[in-house]
Formats: structure tokens, C-alpha cells, sequence
């Protein structure tokens, strides 16, 4: 007979057996294993703003690498493309900028009528690139860019040269916007031609960076 309490039921005996205690001991460790381990996991998927840029930024300077890396097999005429492109670009907004004031200071014209000649220089700059489509494929994309720039520089020179205002009235709406048309389609064009499907779209991206570059020179310079 064991031990009786005092209503008169018998007592269990306490357990020798320690597979209870070791067995709920094992779980509390696996738990107290496991929920830090699940934090650490959680923590670890969900990074912060900075380590997101960082990888942002990671994956963008390879992607530019690989773009400049796909470029690097392309015929030379392809790096020449972005070398007028960029003269184009400095002498396009570099003329911009002092367009109106050259007119109203050297020839003493209004705003309203500088501003005029100006908004007709770059309707007449679309007029004309319509115009020129059957030029460009008949002369070819070397020829037209030859004609195009050689026209563009000495145009200029006139512009700057002149004090007719006649003279400088066929240069801004004729022979300027004309040349431009020659110049800038068949960059465009030069870059479909010199590149593969690839690496065409870096390059046409690059191709707008190099006029924004030259855009961007172009404000100090002046």
C-alpha cells in the first residue's frame, strides 16, 4: 500500500524517469533555437533602404559596363557618330543660347521679332527634316553628313560675319535648318546601322547622354 493524503486517496510516487524532463527540456532548446533562427532569416530578407540602393546601384554600373563592353567590337565609324553628335549638340545649344540677344544687339531687332525668327528656325528645322527623307537615301549616310556639317560650319561663319539682314534672314531660315537636317537624322541613322539588336538600345541611350553631355558644356562655355 503507498502513501495516503488525508481524504484517503493514495499519493503517485514521483517519476525516476528522466524522458519527461529531457524530452520537454529537447523542445524548450529547439524552441529557443528556432524562433531567433527565423528572426535572423526574416531580417535577413527584408533589407534596409541603404542596402537596397547599394544593390541598386551595383546592378546598374554592370549593366553599364556590359552595355560599353557590347560596344567595344563596333566599327570605329560608331565612336565617330558620338563625336559629331556631341559637336552638334555644343553648337546647336551654344547658338541657342545667344540667338535672341546676337539679334536684338548686333541688328537691333525687338524681342517679339528675335523670339519670331527664332520659333521660325525651329518650326523650319522640322519642315525640313521631312523634306530631306528621299536626300539622305539617296546620297548615302557618309555623303549627307559631310554636306551637312560642312554647310552647318559655314553658315555659321556667314551668321557671324554678316551685317545684311537679308543675309543672315536666308542663313537662319533657310541653309541653317537645312543642314541641320542633313546632320542629325543621319547620326540616328549611323547608330542602327553600326550596332546589332543587341547592343542597339545602350547604344541609342548613349547616344542622348553624349547630346545632353554637350548641352551641359555648352551653358559654362558660353
Amino acid at each position: 500500500m503507498g502513501p495516503r493524503n488525508r481524504s484517503g486517496n493514495s499519493i503517485a510516487p514521483p517519476s525516476t524517469s528522466s524522458s519527461g524532463s529531457h524530452s520537454s527540456g529537447s523542445n524548450h532548446l529547439e524552441r529557443r533555437n528556432y524562433y531567433p533562427q527565423k528572426r535572423r532569416r526574416r531580417r535577413m530578407a527584408t533589407p534596409g533602404p541603404a542596402s537596397a540602393a547599394r544593390v541598386f546601384l551595383r546592378k546598374q554600373r554592370a549593366r553599364v559596363a556590359s552595355g560599353f563592353s557590347s560596344l567595344s567590337s563596333s566599327p570605329p565609324e560608331l565612336r565617330r557618330a558620338y563625336l559629331l553628335k556631341f559637336l552638334d549638340s555644343y553648337a546647336y545649344f551654344s547658338f541657342s543660347l545667344v540667338f535672341t540677344l546676337f539679334l536684338s544687339d548686333d541688328f537691333g531687332m525687338s524681342d517679339v521679332r528675335a523670339g519670331i525668327i527664332y520659333g521660325s528656325y525651329g518650326a523650319l528645322v522640322t519642315v525640313f527634316g521631312l523634306l530631306t527623307g528621299t536626300i539622305i537615301d539617296n546620297l548615302g549616310v557618309a555623303k549627307c553628313l559631310r554636306i551637312g556639317f560642312v554647310l552647318s560650319f559655314l553658315t555659321r561663319v556667314v551668321i557671324f560675319a554678316t551685317d545684311s539682314v537679308g543675309v543672315l534672314l536666308g542663313c537662319l531660315l533657310i541653309t541653317l535648318p537645312f543642314s541641320n537636317c542633313l546632320g542629325i537624322p543621319v547620326l540616328t541613322v549611323g547608330i542602327r546601322r553600326y550596332t546589332n539588336d543587341e547592343n542597339r538600345g545602350f547604344a541609342f541611350g548613349l547616344f542622348y547622354v553624349v547630346m545632353n553631355v554637350g548641352a551641359l558644356v555648352a551653358g559654362p562655355m558660353v
